[in-house]
């Protein structure tokens, strides 16, 4: 008998999306606004693959929440490593590609710059995403209060921060309305945290080309010792974000191109090394990042797992993937607020995840229009704004 939670639906839902992603209708996703370098095509396809994992993940948690009204990783190894090893990936990503970015200034980037990019690329769909949420939660009271309008003021204030706090505290009387978004907003606390923390105090170690590799190894092995010792999601995410820039240092001091023989050869490895990782109940523990880090390593020196992550699926995929990670929590939401549909969905597995692949579908083509609506302005109103700080 397959289960709701088989590895089969993984691989099927997972599949099917990326063929929607590669037809005519996503043109509009295909990057010609900007470029990839040879260094990061690869991160752009596997963000895309990494996003689609984390909703598929949801998804599998909906399983669950609908039956027992408890949101909670799901009994499989591989649907709980599809959301958590992807936002690990998504931790890497950052801390390799603004790292990158830091020994190319030699520690000193335009500071203004990269705030005020950054804040344009994240707050734009954050706040179209929160209104939603908050329109939601207004809704189930009918548009009433049901506390002073002080006490909703200091309820709804932290979500203006952009991310910065998440909303986990009940909202006019409605609880844990951060799972309307799927509660996909903490890693947003995570990535400030780098930006505004981590990326600054490492700068300084960007300065000469003999520093940053020593600096970014010792952080990655002092914060491997103590995650391991210490486990705490905390330690755990700055492993991760070392993990990325240490990877991000090697190819700077070595600028290693792996051949293009190897590839092959190198994605068997990576293939095994994912099959080892789905051993391991979590991936926000010590040994799971360290198996991450060597793909992760491995991907950035040039292996595409077979192709893969160069395909046009794949790279639509990846820049559209800020769009389907904020939006898939409210996507999921109404395609479940529908009893009839619940209901449908919850008679066999095989429906479940037919009602899940058609809310994929829409929530690829809502992902569209916000980025070319929201998204794609936002980024470039920032540009427009930084450059008179250059």
């Amino acid at each position: 008998m397959v289960t709701a939670l088989s590895p089969a639906y993984y691989f099927t839902t997972l599949i099917f999306l990326m063929i929607f992603a590669g037809t005519g209708v996503f043109k509009g996703a295909d990057a010609s606004w900007h470029t990839s370098t040879s260094r990061t095509i690869n991160l752009d396809g596997l963000r895309g693959l990494l996003v689609i994992s984390v909703f598929i993940h949801h998804a599998a948690i909906y399983h669950g929440y609908l039956l027992h009204r408890v949101w909670q990783v799901p009994p499989s190894a591989l649907m709980t490593q599809a959301g958590q090893a992807s936002v690990m990936f998504f931790f890497m990503i950052t801390g390799f590609l603004f790292w990158s970015k830091a020994i190319t200034s030699l520690g000193r980037p335009a500071w203004r710059v990269l705030y005020i990019n950054r804040y344009f690329r994240i707050a734009p769909l954050y706040y179209f995403a929160t209104l939603l949420m908050l329109f939601i939660v207004l809704s189930a009271s009918n548009f009433h209060l049901r506390d002073s309008f002080l006490t909703f003021a200091k309820e709804i204030f932290p979500l203006s921060l952009a991310g910065f706090y998440s909303a986990d505290a009940p909202i006019n009387a409605y609880p844990n309305p951060s799972l309307i978004l799927a509660g996909v907003t903490w890693t947003l606390r995570f990535e400030w945290l780098f930006y505004l923390l981590i990326l600054p105090v490492s700068a300084f170690f960007a300065r000469r080309e003999g520093w940053h590799i020593r600096y970014t190894a010792f952080g990655f092995l002092m914060f491997t010792v103590l995650s391991a010792y210490h486990p705490g999601m905390r330690l755990i995410a700055l492993m991760t974000f070392f993990g990325g820039m240490l990877c991000a240092s090697i190819q700077s001091r070595f600028r290693f191109v792996m051949p293009a023989r190897w590839n092959t050869t190198l994605s068997v490895v990576i293939c095994a090394l994912l099959w080892y990782l789905i051993q391991f109940e979590t991936a926000y523990q010590t040994a799971a990042i360290g198996i991450l880090w060597l793909i992760f390593l491995i991907i950035t020196s040039g292996c595409s797992i077979f192709g893969l992550l160069t395909t046009r699926p794949a790279l639509r995929l990846g820049e559209l993937s800020y769009s389907i990670y904020m939006l898939q929590g409210l996507l999921l939401y109404a395609a479940f607020y529908f009893s009839a549909i619940s209901t449908y969905a919850l008679n066999s597995a095989l429906q479940y995840w037919s009602v899940i692949t058609v809310t994929g579908a829409m929530l690829l083509t809502v992902s569209l229009a916000t980025h070319l609506l929201i998204e794609k302005p936002g980024i470039l109103l920032g540009k427009n704004l930084s450059r008179r700080f250059k």
